[in-house]
């Protein structure tokens, strides 16, 4: 699994250690999906590894983090089990968002080499336009630990969360010099519930199921921090001029 970690010096009260920030998040807690409960969700492998989630938007693109773009990378579609067959597909091109930078204007498209065939487990979710306000409570699926420790999950899972405010989110990441902006939006969930090591890229649904955010970075997952993403509405127009 690829990962990008900052080391950070700041004392963690709670847990008089330091804390990391991880942008190759996993879901932690939560629950299995049913098969084709998110039939927008898609695995971005490298050489059959699970390196991040993506959505569909249309019959030929996938909705990820910038971060989330690398060589060689494959598209699976169609599966909740990545030990299934599924439907893969080779990108024909990818964009990242020209003002890309680390925990900032984290949002990239790939064009898939062909064309989805929509059904009962793959078909394209629908982006929120609209602004999202704190306390909304929405959901993140994807692959991935379920704790900290533990080995990949190779089964789609999901975790119940609910929106915060971007003012209380700014405080919590600001000792870590990550300005939480309009760009952004964040989750919190109780402790040992929450995205950790994994699933980028994946989405955060609100209960309409439109997807809201994309996944982009967390400091120590599932211990009561927030979940931090690019926020939809914000960049729908990129997004609508690029696909």
């Amino acid at each position: 699994m690829v990962l990008r970690i900052v080391m950070l010096m700041v004392y963690y009260i709670a847990l008089g250690t330091g804390k990391d920030i991880y942008t190759f998040p996993r879901i932690v807690g939560g629950s299995l999906a049913n098969s084709g409960e998110f039939p927008y969700m898609v695995s971005l492998q490298v050489n059959g590894n699970h390196k991040c989630g993506g959505t569909i938007i249309n019959n030929n693109t996938v909705l990820t983090a910038a971060h989330c773009i690398m060589d060689n990378i494959t598209v699976h579609a169609g599966v909740n089990d990545l030990n299934e067959k599924g439907k893969k597909f080779s990108v024909a091109s990818a964009t990242r968002h020209p003002k890309y930078d680390s925990f900032y204007y984290d949002v990239g498209l790939l064009k898939i080499d062909g064309f989805f065939t929509f059904g009962s487990k793959i078909r394209p979710i629908v982006l929120e336009d609209k602004h999202v306000d704190p306390d909304v409570p929405c959901i993140s699926c994807g692959w991935g630990q379920l704790n900290f420790t533990s080995e990949t999950s190779l089964l789609l899972r999901y975790v119940e969360l609910k929106t915060i405010s971007n003012e209380v989110c700014h405080i919590m990441y600001t000792p870590v010099d990550i300005l939480i902006g309009l760009q952004h939006m964040c989750s919190l969930a109780k402790i040992d519930h929450g995205v950790c090591l994994g699933d980028s890229g994946g989405p955060l649904i609100n209960l309409e199921e439109k997807q809201i955010g994309i996944v982009s970075f967390v400091r120590p997952c599932a211990v009561g921090f927030p979940d931090a993403y690019t926020r939809i509405s914000h960049f729908l127009p990129w997004i609508n001029e690029n696909i």
